[in-house]
């Protein structure tokens, strides 16, 4: 099927490139497999650099260049964005290898102990959560703005992965956002639970002692015998964890909390009995 990327936030230079991008490839009417191979990438190079999910380089740019017969128009672009300008949180190391590999996943199994889990945050939830005093207003609205384009990346995809999130009922009860914020959250947790590939449990508060005790994991799936590969983060920095005994210890975790959790079903009318109770 075709690839399909989210909305351009069009005032980030890095999106303003691939609007512009994507304006002229659609204008051709070519894929983005058929614009990679007439350019001499990969069809999930160009996607990631409409999706934002990479920068383009100057020698994507000199590239772009040539292909439209754009003078330097795309290689300037793209050392505007090489420049630095105002620094901006980046992500937690370990993070980005993460997130590549999640863009390939034909399924993404999360537990979630702390907040609300990341893909299935509102933008006004993730600005409230990523809300810092060491972080300037246009620090954090980067960082929201990353957050939606790898929601949109992963959940707005044609043929999506099964997502399967299972949270604490603590996290979700969890008063980090105003009441109002909160209410929209809760009202787009039970949108984006009833899609057909996006499963989502709670683990009731008073369960007690449980396998997601130790903190929260993902466990990602892949086809054509790629092996699957675990997710975890400590002490401010991101571990892909690929050895495959490992790996299935996480996945077993994951089976033995689902165990304890609320069905879907369930799940469903208790997140429509907090944001009932909000009105």
């Amino acid at each position: 099927m075709p690839r399909r990327s989210p909305p351009i936030h069009a005032y980030d230079l890095p999106s303003f490139f691939a609007a512009q991008l994507r304006k002229r490839r659609d204008k051709a009417g070519l894929s983005m497999d058929a614009l990679g191979e007439e350019m001499g990438y990969t069809g999930t190079w160009i996607w990631q650099v409409e999706n934002c999910a990479e920068k383009p380089s100057r020698k994507f740019g000199t590239d772009c260049d040539t292909y439209w017969q754009t003078d330097e128009w795309f290689e300037d672009l793209a050392k505007a964005i090489e420049r630095p300008g105002e620094p901006t949180p980046t992500p937690v190391p370990g993070f980005e290898e993460f997130q590549a590999r999640e863009l390939q996943a034909c399924s993404i199994r999360r537990w979630e102990a702390d907040l609300i889990a990341g893909l299935l945050q509102t933008e006004d939830y993730a600005r409230a959560v990523c809300t810092s005093a060491q972080r300037t207003a246009a620090q954090t609205d980067a960082m929201v703005r990353r957050r939606m384009e790898r929601q949109a990346a992963v959940l707005d995809r044609d043929n999506p992965p099964r997502l399967w999130v299972i949270q604490d009922e603590h996290a979700l009860r969890s008063a980090v956002a105003p009441p109002d914020v909160m209410r929209a959250q809760w009202q787009h947790l039970i949108e984006v639970a009833n899609r057909p590939r996006v499963h989502l449990q709670v683990v009731p508060d008073g369960i007690g002692y449980h396998e997601g005790k130790e903190g929260s994991f993902t466990v990602l799936n892949f086809e054509h015998g790629i092996h699957d590969v675990a997710y975890m983060e400590a002490g401010g920095h991101g571990q892909l964890l690929e050895e495959v005994e490992t790996v299935a210890s996480y996945a077993e975790r994951l089976e033995l909390i689902r165990n304890v959790a609320l069905t879907t079903s369930a799940t469903i009318e208790l997140v429509t009995a907090l944001w009932e109770s909000s009105q």
